[in-house]
């Protein structure tokens, strides 16, 4: 394994657990959003 691969295959781990860990920020701040707004809502 070349020390080049080797950078590649390391920059490709680290956006994906990156990516993975923003998108889970971006889905649990949706989640709070829409739980707020459902209980802004009067319930009948």
């Amino acid at each position: 394994m070349t020390k080049e691969v080797h950078r590649h295959v390391c920059a490709i781990i680290f956006l994906f657990f990156f990516s993975a860990k923003v998108w889970r920020l971006y889905c649990n701040v949706n989640i709070e959003n829409q739980l707020a707004s459902v209980q802004r809502k009067p319930s009948v």
